[in-house]
């Protein structure tokens, strides 16, 4: 019989998260009222048939009855993530009032304590009442919202949780990045229920009410315990945002150098808190009240809600990521099971949460973290069991340190195909890594739970210089790895097609080796072939393209002239932040086979006050940042107005070209006086920093 049909929550999840992915896909369109009538005579015919009202023709036609239930279940995964979507449930009368550009007078309630970003703190509210000064109405709202608060505010460490304020600001909606190829930032707030944001200043908010204090607030208090106990403390300062990251997953005090060792190490696993991190504090329980298992009578129902009290507690207190969701749920199936000494099939265990997880938040399905947690995870139940079984080393040492490895490499296996193609980054040495990182984790986390459970205490000064030690050295660790020749391969562009087909062949050899058919090694080696095969599609398309894109970036212009596997990046300003270029060229540089060392890349850099013409396969592109005095008639396929250049129709008499572009380095404002007087002219115009990237590629 096949070992899936012994998994039921499996058979149960896979439809019900295609149905969740379904709606992401169709662009977020609740179902039609026939849908939801076709849905329900399925389930009425469904019921008929099991009920036998409604017998079968034959034996023959029994998949009918699975085919409903599948049907069904995707149905359900759809109509899940439809019902529960906040942006549906709201009215559009706040997005219209954000479309004028209005200011508008806002009451809503935190959901969550702010946390430092880059140049700004964060949370989110929802909102309650809004009131529009254009026609003095006052309506209710139940909107979702991003709230940025700006820096420099003393009275942000007073909020909490459950805190009512009052705002007075216009409200933005979010926009996709105009970059080809680049994160869709509007699309995951989409997924999170969230499509306006709101900045605010010291002067355009007040606090009105404080929250009750419930779980919610307990939360917020405890995490803002942990980050000033940290702050406050004589750790280096390197090690105080690695340990917000290990302990509470808060990485935006982490060193942008660490996180970039960590990542091309291969070790970012350890800074997202995760089922390690579950499983360490589980064993910390299991170490300090083990004992209370052999008392019969009340002793494993103590322990087994010790246990559950301390995964959960710590679950919450990280901000519930996917990752510890995951990890939480399955640990409360498993401990639950062993302390009722019943039998636990891990996968179907593992699916059991995952099913429990999309039906509160469907939107699950595309985080990147739940998305390779269960990837992980599966990777470890289903694979470790078989190559285990190739070597059983005698020593006891050399055991733990195969199954370390063993670990490794079947989450790398399962993994590496989503993650290289999100970070389109392979870390080589991800065993070295782990053998190292992982041992020392559990001390890192350890040390760090007592040096905050005993501040108060005298022993306190010797478990935080203790705390500072384990971090310095998993920090020496990682960076060790990332200093060894080719720590990483960078660059490596894997499309959908191609992800899809390394999971199946990863899949399939899994059920191979299980003994579930021998044709699923040849499906598996069908799918490396059609992999293999694409990706040689690219590479020849890839020789002999043209592309030119002039990419969005703030107070910058930055232009690749691309041909064949060659570069020429063009900025206008020698002091863009490389941080900025990467972010917004990174991925189709990197679809385009220009990012890694083995293409031919040059810069150049124009200062103010400079024409520069450059020559392309794809037609002659002039810089302009001046107007030239003397010279007519200038011919190019595509003029680039950078700078800042004031508006001028001079310019159009003197320079003749097919598309005129206002680039990234102009500030609003002029840009749109730039485009009315193109159009004015009957000029055809690019605004960057309205329209987003422009890119002309060869036919």
């Amino acid at each position: 019989m096949s070992q899936v049909g012994n998994l039921p929550f499996l058979r149960i999840t896979i439809p019900f998260a295609v149905g969740a992915a379904l709606y992401d896909k169709l662009g977020f369109q609740p179902a039609p009222v026939y849908v939801w009538a076709i849905a329900l005579v399925m389930f009425l015919l469904f019921t008929l048939i099991v009920l036998r009202m409604i017998p079968l023709p034959s034996y023959r036609m029994r998949w009918l009855t699975g085919a409903l239930v599948v049907v069904l279940l995707i149905f359900a995964g759809y109509a899940a993530w439809s019902l529960r979507d906040p942006v549906n449930q709201a009215g559009g009368q706040l997005k219209e009032l954000a479309v004028s550009g209005d200011k508008l007078a806002l009451i809503g309630v935190l959901e969550q304590t702010p946390e430092r970003k880059t140049n700004s703190w964060a949370s989110t509210m929802r909102l309650l009442a809004c009131h529009s000064s254009r026609d003095s109405s006052t309506f209710e709202v139940s909107d979702k919202i991003m709230v940025y608060f700006a820096r420099g505010q003393d009275s942000l460490t007073l909020l909490n949780p459950g805190d009512t304020l009052c705002l007075f600001a216009r409200i933005n909606s979010f926009r996709k990045s105009g970059n080809p190829e680049a994160f869709d930032y509007a699309r995951f707030m989409r997924r999170k229920g969230i499509t306006m944001s709101v900045y605010l200043d010291s002067l355009n908010w007040t606090r009105t009410g404080s929250g009750k204090q419930g779980l919610a607030s307990m939360i917020g208090e405890a995490r803002k315990s942990i980050y000033t106990t940290v702050n406050s403390s004589a750790l280096n300062e390197e090690n105080k945002g690695l340990a917000l990251a290990i302990l509470i997953g808060v990485k935006n005090e982490l060193d942008e150098d660490v996180n970039r060792s960590f990542a091309t190490a291969g070790a970012i696993h350890v800074l997202c808190v995760s089922g390690l991190h579950v499983g360490i504090i589980f064993m910390m329980v299991n170490m300090l009240f083990g004992y209370l298992k052999r008392f019969r009578r009340w002793g494993k129902p103590l322990f087994l809600l010790l246990g559950l009290t301390a995964i959960w507690s710590y679950a919450m207190i990280t901000g519930l990521p996917p990752s510890v969701n995951r990890a939480s749920v399955m640990f409360s199936f498993m401990l639950t099971g062993k302390m009722m000494k019943r039998k636990n099939n891990s996968m179907n265990s593992v699916a059991a949460s995952a099913f429990i997880l999309l039906l509160n938040e469907p939107a699950l399905i595309f985080n990147i973290g739940f998305q390779l947690s269960y990837l992980a995870v599966t990777g470890i139940i289903t694979m470790f069991p078989e190559l285990s079984k190739i070597w059983v080393p005698g020593n006891r040492v050399l055991l733990k340190i195969r199954d370390l490895a063993l670990v490794s490499i079947c989450a790398q296996l399962f993994t590496f195909p989503v993650a290289v193609s999100t970070f389109n980054i392979f870390p080589n040495y991800f065993i070295l890594t782990n053998l190292l990182v992982i041992p020392i984790t559990g001390f890192v986390i350890y040390s760090g739970i007592f040096f905050l459970v005993v501040k108060i205490m005298p022993v306190h000064l010797w478990l935080e210089y203790l705390f500072d030690l384990m971090l310095s050295l998993m920090r020496w660790l990682v960076a060790l790895v990332d200093m060894l020749p080719g720590s990483s391969t960078d660059g490596i562009a894997l499309s959908s097609m191609q992800v899809w087909l390394l999971l199946s062949a990863i899949f399939a050899v899994l059920l191979w080796i299980k003994g579930e058919g021998k044709r699923l090694f040849l499906v598996a080696i069908v799918s490396l072939l059609i992999c293999v095969a694409i990706n040689i599609d690219h590479s020849v398309k890839q020789n002999t393209q043209s592309a030119i894109v002039f990419y969005e970036v703030k107070r910058a212009g930055v232009t690749d002239l691309i041909a064949g596997k060659n570069r020429l990046t063009i900025t206008t300003h020698d002091s863009v932040p490389e941080r900025d270029v990467v972010f917004a060229a990174k991925s189709f540089r990197i679809k385009a086979g220009v990012y890694s060392e083995k293409s031919i890349n040059s810069e150049l850099v124009i200062k103010d006050r400079s024409l520069t013409l450059a020559e392309h396969p794809l037609g002659a592109i002039l810089f302009v940042n001046s107007i030239p005095d003397d010279i007519c008639n200038v011919e190019c396929r595509i003029a680039v107005i950078g700078s800042r250049l004031y508006p001028d129709s001079l310019l159009f008499n003197r320079i003749s070209a097919e598309i005129w572009v206002v680039d990234g380095s102009m500030g609003t404002y002029r840009a749109g006086q730039w485009q009315k007087l193109a159009e004015s002219s009957g000029r055809r115009f690019w605004n960057i920093s309205e329209q987003g990237a422009l890119q002309i590629l060869s036919k």
